[in-house]
């Protein structure tokens, strides 16, 4: 919206469109969003003709909130990359109650809070298209799909056609709003009752609607297809608290939230919601699969952090699946672009969760064996979680008298004959690169958008080019002429052109797409990037010894081997070596090397001197990478002002915290400083922070740090237990590979008493706490301490410990010694039980 300050200078007719659009932005949201209309249809159609109008002569004058960008712009002619600042995490599921359980104790047990007591926010899990939208002074600027997490498609101009996202916020924030793109059943049932009068073919499910409906390149027809969003998270500096709090921000802002929302408590508060969501599932609006709980409050959450990029404070509770028996009518072979043989499950088709599955993957012959599947069979077919089709099993009852063969994979591979070898659970055809599946399969990867982006070589022309003789190998796609190709099915002299064109248009592609289009096992599109950046050339790649691939960051043993085989293989390495010569891809600005150097930067909040892209450009200079996300592997922080929730992650990690300031003396010195040990810097700076600390005594109060285990030992001895983040803690209990740095922050006045590595030498260790005993170590030796401490062995087993509940009246703030007495426990099998020092 403009200003006034910026209305005195605006000209006359500019000033006119300002004032329309400002008036139609007022009738659009009371006819739409508050159901009020303020005018008679025919004047709002009107006004909004002519803004039309004058914007199509004006294009330089729409505002991004305009009324007009509902009904969508001109079609684009692909879909540009939106790259997501916060990935956009998945989630892990729960597929039935017990696993349910197992995360609400998990997620106890490292709260060190009963099982019962902890708050989680419940929301349906919509069926639907992910999508993230980026809002900077309450415009919205940028929309995209969820993409790898990473980098997802530009939706923009097709999200502003939905009418439950707001073109403006209330609140002139920058932030990202996350959310799903849903079609409701009404409204799908209406566009298969328009397809069906009209001889086309119907929309399959809601989902399959909704994503097609989005990722229309003309944003006209997705204002046609009545689309909804419904937003579900809020990436904001100084944001709300709790998941509550992002939900009701979210509200007021203007944005569809689901009503079924609610806090619930404890284990029993998540089953039966899930059961009451299941009975009103069929009632409601849009389709959902499950039903998603996150721990409620942020605190919380930060102590539960994340593992392999997945937050381990949701879960994902999703519906049992739809299941249907059907015949299988044979089991074929697929070879990947890698040489692994796939057998694929030949089916009679079946509907089953909303889809036709006619084919479902066993993926190895392990698979094939422990789910008993032979030619013939009558099996079970679920599609998992409602999107991924399996088969269950078989129905061997149904199974004819004299019984069925079982299948065996081929020593042979069906398309070229090579022999095949077991490599672990896979068979691998010996073919390589004179294996045709092979190489139709690397050639189309090759192609593919997010490698080459060959414009209009896909599978099936792919297909014809080999049949045709005239490609064998990817090289060859760089030999081929016009003439040769027009008389292919389908081609004539104009495509032929066109798709030769392309192939020679792919020539001085940039390195990191080079690189992934070779389709190296273990080497993404993020691995490529990292490759080109940290290597410059493809012929420094070539010479890179096995040390300097490892000393890159996110780069193992496996992804080492990977790259060296591949590179070295006899016939693969003399191709690559031929497409390089032919490619000539253009080098990458290889990192520079200095202070920063293998080191992972990230940038929070507004730095006072410096823009973003300034800053991240220093980093860059240095030597380091500017991340955007916060995780173990950052090793300094920069903070600005108004830094948020990365700010509070780090300090949760212990990560180094540095301002601008810093940043700018680093680029200042001359001769470059050297490089960075930050390791050594921290263990000094908290080395300084213990020492300075009081000593502690046993009469203290304590915090705990990360482990149950060590819980249930202060509290055995009696002493008062508070969890991380207590900060009225004395001593801070941590365990050998506990971070130190994080306890510290936990309680930032306490003292810090660690745990010698003999406290957990021996093969058990039994720990009272108030209300029930945790044994972990050897099976035998806890069920023998079960019964001498005259306690019932739990069922539930969570991370290797063993829950045992003990007797109403058991033993309680017990010493240490009076533990060991009671469970009959020699001193000799547990020397010295608890022994602390200090740093």
């Amino acid at each position: 919206m403009t200003t006034f300050a910026e209305s005195n200078i605006l000209s006359e007719p500019r000033q006119e469109y300002e004032s329309k659009v400002d008036l139609l932005c007022e009738w659009a949201d009371a006819y739409y969003d508050k159901d009020q209309p303020v005018v008679p249809d025919s004047v709002y159609d009107q006004l909004f003709r002519e803004v039309q109008t004058i914007e199509a002569a004006n294009p330089e004058w729409v505002r991004l909130d305009s009324p007009t960008l509902r009904v969508g712009a001109a079609p684009l002619k692909e879909f540009g990359q939106v790259e997501h600042g916060e990935p956009m995490l998945s989630i892990d599921n729960a597929l039935n109650a017990e696993e349910a359980a197992a995360f609400g104790i998990r997620v106890a047990n490292e709260l060190g809070l009963d099982p019962e007591e902890v708050l989680y926010g419940k929301e349906p899990k919509y069926d639907g298209l992910s999508c993230s939208l980026v809002y900077e002074n309450g415009l919205l600027v940028q929309a995209g799909t969820r993409g790898d997490g990473f980098v997802g498609e530009d939706v923009t101009a097709q999200v502003r056609t939905i009418r439950d996202v707001p073109l403006t916020l209330k609140a002139p924030v920058t932030c990202k709003v996350r959310g799903e793109v849903l079609m409701t059943k009404a409204q799908f049932a209406r566009l298969n009752a328009e397809a069906e009068a009209n001889g086309q073919k119907k929309l399959v499910n809601t989902r399959n609607a909704a994503a097609g409906s989005l990722r229309q390149l003309d944003p006209r027809i997705t204002a046609k297809r009545g689309l909804s969003f419904m937003a579900y998270n809020l990436i904001m500096d100084n944001g709300p608290a709790d998941q509550e709090g992002i939900l009701n921000w979210l509200k007021g802002q203007g944005f569809k939230v689901s009503d079924e929302v609610e806090v619930v408590k404890g284990l029993s508060g998540i089953q039966s919601s899930f059961e009451r969501m299941a009975e009103i599932r069929p009632n409601l609006e849009f389709d959902i699969d499950g039903t998603v709980y996150k721990v409620l409050k942020h605190e919380h959450q930060q102590v539960l952090g994340y593992s392999n990029r997945v937050p381990r404070f949701y879960i994902a509770y999703k519906f049992p699946a739809e299941e249907k028996s059907t015949a299988v009518l044979g089991i074929d072979v697929q070879v990947g672009r890698t040489g692994a043989l796939t057998p694929v499950c030949r089916l009679e088709p079946v509907f089953v969760g909303g889809v036709t599955v006619s084919n479902v993957t066993l993926h190895n012959l392990d698979q094939v064996r422990l789910k008993d599947v032979r030619v013939g069979d009558t099996v079970i077919v679920r599609r998992a979680g409602d999107v991924i089709p399996e088969i269950v099993g078989s129905l061997k009852d149904m199974r004819p008298a004299e019984g069925l063969p079982e299948w065996e994979m081929p020593e042979h591979c069906p398309t070229c004959g090579s022999a095949v070898i077991k490599v672990n659970a896979k068979h691998i055809c010996t073919g390589g690169v004179s294996c045709p599946d092979q190489q139709l399969y690397r050639i189309v990867h090759f192609a593919s958008r997010g490698c080459m982006d060959i414009d209009g070589l896909g599978e099936s022309t792919v297909v014809q080019l080999i049949g045709a003789g005239l490609i064998r190998t990817i090289s060859d796609l760089y030999a081929l002429q016009p003439e040769q190709i027009a008389n292919l099915e389908g081609m004539g002299k104009r495509s032929a052109k066109k798709l030769v064109d392309a192939i020679q248009g792919s020539v001085g592609r940039q390195l990191h797409r080079f690189i992934a289009a070779l389709g190296i096992e273990e080497v993404g599109s993020a691995t490529a990037k990292l490759l080109a950046r940290s290597f410059g050339t493809f012929e420094a790649l070539l010479s890179a010894t096995d040390e300097e691939l490892l000393a890159l960051p996110d780069v193992g043993p496996a992804t080492t081997a990977s790259i060296r085989g591949a590179l070295t293989d006899a016939h693969f390495g003399d191709e690559v070596r031929k497409l390089a010569a032919l490619v000539n891809p253009a080098p990458a600005d290889k990192q520079a090397e200095g202070p920063l150097t293998g080191q992972s930067i990230v940038l929070t909040g507004k730095l006072p001197n410096l823009e973003r892209d300034e800053a991240k450009a220093i980093i860059e200079s240095l030597g380091g990478k500017a991340s955007s996300s916060v995780s173990k592997k950052t090793t300094a922080v920069i903070a600005g002002e108004e830094a948020g929730q990365k700010l509070a992650q780090a300090k949760e990690l212990g990560i180094p915290i540095y301002d601008e300031s810093w940043l700018l003396a680093l680029d200042a010195s001359t001769p470059k400083a050297e490089k960075i040990d930050f390791a050594s810097i921290e263990a000094e700076r908290v080395k300084a922070e213990i020492a300075a600390r009081p000593n502690p005594t046993w009469e203290s109060r304590v915090a705990v740090e990360d482990t149950p285990v060590v819980i249930g030992a202060l509290r055995a001895a009696g002493l008062p237990v508070g969890i991380p983040g207590d900060e009225s803690a004395d001593i801070i209990c941590v365990v050998e590979n506990s971070p130190i740095p994080k306890a510290l922050i936990a309680c930032p006045n306490g003292s810090v008493f660690r745990f010698e590595p003999t406290v957990f030498e021996p093969s058990f260790w039994a720990f009272a706490t108030r209300n029930y005993y945790l044994v972990t170590g050897n099976i035998a030796d806890r069920t023998g301490l079960a019964e001498r401490a005259g306690v019932d062995m739990g069922s539930n087993k969570v991370s290797g410990r063993a829950l045992l509940r003990a007797k109403a009246d058991g033993p309680s703030g017990m010493t240490l010694e009076q533990l060991l007495e009671a469970v009959g426990v020699v001193k000799e099998r547990t020397p010295e039980l608890v022994q602390g020092s200090l740093f």
